[in-house]
């Protein structure tokens, strides 16, 4: 959806303004209350995120130069935002004032006849008050192996037609950005030319047709929801699947349905390890209906990365990445009568075979080379007792 910056009730003009002047990443507005913003300080690669400017805005500065700097503080920033400013903003953006639940939305801003910025919305009831949180998204999308630094075995999705590649990892672990990346990659490669349709809630990062062809809908706007985005994704004839999160058993067996009829299929979980999405996916269905799920799984499933985002010791933030390779080893482990066998999957990972690493193996290495702390890299661990027993080993102290 397209908005004009000029269109905006004069307190988010300003919001939207300041946001962009100070590189706030999120920006918070609540009937009652000044606005908030976060904001991100950047010294070379190094990256602060400064949560209350308020608050933080006299670091290092005299009196004089304080003041001098407060008053770069438009007035309606100051003071308490009313109620009509806020509907007023949700009626330009066509969302229904008298909100009865909770809306994921983006929006892009025109200022003029140029690009202005894209961001996403959430918006909620909290409390008998609307509260809107806004993230900047940036429309520069990340190389998946130079920005992210993403283990190089994803570079083989280039030569796959079908199958599933899942990323998972908690909430604003960069999932989406790093599947951003991998959509990147496959739209540049010299060699083939794809069509691509993704199915998001909301859409994040808009991709340019370079050597590819995208199809991007959002949820709740070009399609009712993502099972039926799957669906009609399939008359679309496409040769790649980008469905943005894979929760229910519907939506988890439409995702497998892609990938089963021949499209390269991605999509996103939340589970803390890679192996652990072998029983996520196939417990969330009932008993009866395991055996068949777990067949397809191991037929289609080719590969998983599990990641966390870390802050390394110069302030910069950096994604690591579990990665489960599906062999014939783990394929077999998956279908195993009583299985899957869990166990011996993990242990495999734990060998490095076939392009496999452990999230702890990773921590471990990044703690080693200095990169980041041990207590950081426990911190993010998803097995904090296997990792401390690593460091401790004859060379490296704890």
């Amino acid at each position: 959806m397209n908005v004009a910056f000029e269109e905006l009730p004069k307190v988010f003009q300003d919001v939207f303004e300041f946001g962009h002047q100070h590189y706030a990443t999120d920006i918070y507005v609540r009937e009652g209350v000044p606005v908030f913003f976060k904001l991100i300080g950047i010294s070379g690669t190094a990256m602060r995120v400064v949560a209350d400017y308020y608050r933080n805005i006299g670091e290092g500065l005299s009196q004089e130069e304080l003041r001098e700097k407060q008053k770069e503080i438009p007035a309606t920033l100051k003071t308490k935002v009313v109620k009509g400013d806020i509907n007023e903003f949700l009626e330009k953006l066509k969302i229904d004032t008298a909100l009865r639940e909770e809306i994921d939305t983006a929006f892009t801003l025109t200022k003029g006849d140029r690009f202005y910025g894209r961001f996403r919305l959430n918006v909620a009831n909290a409390d008998g008050t609307v509260v809107l949180s806004m993230r900047r998204l940036y429309s520069y999308v990340p190389d998946p192996f130079e920005d992210l630094r993403l283990p190089d075995v994803i570079s083989e999705v280039r030569d796959w037609s079908s199958g599933l590649v899942i990323v998972t990892g908690p909430t604003g672990s960069g999932k989406s950005t790093t599947l951003a990346g991998v959509m990147r990659y496959l739209s540049e490669d010299p060699t083939k030319s794809r069509v691509i349709v993704t199915i998001e809630k909301p859409i994040e990062y808009v991709f340019d047709n370079r050597n590819a062809f995208f199809i991007q809908r959002e949820v709740g706007m070009d399609t009712e929801d993502f099972v039926s985005g799957v669906h009609n994704a399939l008359r679309q004839h496409p040769d790649v699947i980008y469905v943005g999160e894979s929760r229910t058993p519907e939506e988890i067996k439409a995702t497998l349905m892609a990938s089963e009829t021949g499209h390269l299929t991605f999509t996103t979980l939340h589970t803390a390890s890679a192996w652990g999405v072998i029983s996520r996916i196939i417990d969330v269905f009932p008993p009866d209906e395991q055996p068949q799920i777990k067949t397809i799984l191991a037929d289609q499933l080719r590969l998983v990365i599990a990641q966390r985002l870390v802050t390394t010791v110069d302030g910069a933030v950096r994604a690591v990445a579990e990665v489960l390779y599906v062999d014939d080893y783990v394929r077999n482990k998956i279908k195993e009568k009583d299985g899957p066998n869990l166990k011996d999957i993990r242990e495999y990972m734990k060998k490095g075979e076939k392009s496999c690493v452990t999230l702890n193996s990773v921590l471990y290495k990044l703690v080693t080379e200095g990169v980041i702390l041990p207590e950081t890299a426990i911190k993010v661990s998803y097995d904090p007792k296997e990792l401390e027993s690593l460091l401790r080993r004859p060379g490296y102290g704890v």
